[in-house]
């Protein structure tokens, strides 16, 4: 069986993600000299290894890299558990956005594992929508933090990037 998470990151309400079956992360987060502070690797052993031990294969929809100070260390953490349980399989899957743009990713995959899909097929589908995304983000010049994206323009219009994005309709007059 396949597990999905994602965690509080995503703007998603608890209730809603619970809805659809999948495991909500709490991150813990703390400040120091207005710093978060990276969490430790041992936090991700322990919220994936109850179900790695019941011999799930994991699906984790994460915060964007470039947002994701505590990274690394959950690289570690998925390369100590993969030893501790060679039979499962962890997919990480990188949303490559925070706020909006992930809980956007998140709520598409849940819809789609929702329908019973294996892993595989999940993650495939993870990254052919960041890749319809994209496109789409490009197509109306929106840079925002619905996605990472190059602070270029693809669109060379008359419209400032901001007018665009406060009048997307001003597309449909060029």
């Amino acid at each position: 069986m396949s597990i999905l998470f994602a965690d509080n990151n995503c703007d998603l309400n608890f209730s809603q993600i619970k809805q659809f079956g999948i495991e909500y992360i709490n991150m813990p987060f703390s400040l120091h000299n207005n710093s978060i502070v990276e969490i430790d690797s041992s936090f991700f052993e322990e919220v994936f290894a109850p179900y790695l031990s019941q011999g799930n294969n994991l699906v984790y929809v994460h915060e964007g890299v470039d947002y994701f100070n505590s990274y690394a260390n959950l690289k570690k953490a998925i390369r100590r558990l993969k030893t501790e349980y060679p039979d499962n399989t962890i997919y990480l899957v990188d949303s490559e956005a925070t706020s909006a743009g992930y809980a956007f990713i998140v709520y598409l995959a849940m819809l789609k594992y929702k329908t019973g899909c294996n892993e595989v097929d999940l993650v495939n589908y993870i990254n052919k929508i960041k890749k319809e995304r994209d496109l789409a983000m490009e197509l109306l010049a929106i840079n925002h933090d619905l996605r990472i994206i190059d602070t270029a323009y693809v669109l060379e219009t008359e419209y400032s990037p901001e007018e665009l994005w406060l009048n997307p309709s001003s597309l449909l007059m060029m």
